[in-house]
C-alpha cells in the first residue's frame, strides 16, 4: 500500500510540473503559430486533461465522479475527440447518417447513360425508329385536321361546286348523303 502512495505522489509531482510549464505558455501566441487543426487538438487535450484531473480529485476525496457533472463534460470532450479523429483518419460508419450505395448508383448511371450491349443498342434503335414513325403519323393527322381549303377560309365557293347552269352542286349532294360526308361532318363537330 505504501508503494502505491509513493507512486501516486510522484505522479502528482510530474503532473504539477507539466501544469506549471503549461501555465507559463501564452496560449493565444501559441495558437497563432500552429495550424487550426493542431489548435483544436490542443484545446481538446487541455479540456480532457483538466476534467480527468478533476475526476481523480473527486475520487481521492471519496466522491463518486460518475454521478458528478464532470462525467457529462468528459463524455462531451470524448465525443468531440472522436469527431476530430473521424475527420482526420476517416469516419466510422454512423448508423444515424444516411449512406450511398456507390455500386448501385454507378450501375444506375451507367444504365441510363449508355447501353452496354449490342442487343440493347438495336432494341433502343428500333424503339426510337418506331417512336419516330408514330410521331410522324400523329403529325400528319394534325396537319390534315389543320388544313382548311382556301375557299372555306374566305367564304368563297369552289368552282367545282357550281354546275354549268349555275346551280349549286352541293344542294344535290345534300339530298343524297354520302358516307364520307357524314364522317367528315362528325369530325368537324369534334
Amino acid at each position: 500500500m505504501e508503494g502505491n502512495v509513493e507512486l501516486v505522489a510522484r505522479s502528482v509531482e510530474k503532473v504539477g510540473g507539466v501544469l506549471d510549464s503549461l501555465s507559463d505558455i501564452d496560449m493565444v501566441e501559441l495558437k497563432t503559430k500552429i495550424t487550426p487543426m493542431q489548435a483544436v487538438k490542443l484545446d481538446l487535450l487541455m479540456a480532457f486533461s483538466m476534467n480527468s484531473l478533476y475526476w481523480a480529485y473527486l475520487s481521492a476525496k471519496g466522491i463518486d465522479p460518475r454521478t458528478h457533472d464532470v462525467r457529462k463534460e468528459l463524455d462531451r470532450v470524448k465525443s468531440e475527440m472522436e469527431k476530430l479523429h473521424g475527420m482526420e483518419y476517416g469516419r466510422k460508419k454512423d448508423p444515424k447518417q444516411p449512406s450511398v450505395n456507390k455500386d448501385a448508383a454507378a450501375r444506375m448511371i451507367k444504365a441510363s447513360v449508355a447501353p452496354t450491349s449490342k442487343s440493347s443498342l438495336s432494341t433502343s434503335a428500333s424503339s426510337s425508329q418506331a417512336h419516330k414513325k408514330e410521331s410522324k403519323k400523329k403529325d400528319k393527322k394534325k396537319d390534315k385536321k389543320k388544313k382548311v381549303p382556301s375557299h372555306k377560309k374566305h367564304g368563297k365557293r369552289k368552282p367545282s361546286d357550281q354546275t354549268m347552269d349555275g346551280a349549286d352542286s352541293n344542294e344535290s349532294k345534300k339530298s343524297k348523303p354520302h358516307k364520307s360526308r357524314k364522317k367528315k361532318g362528325k369530325q368537324d363537330s369534334k
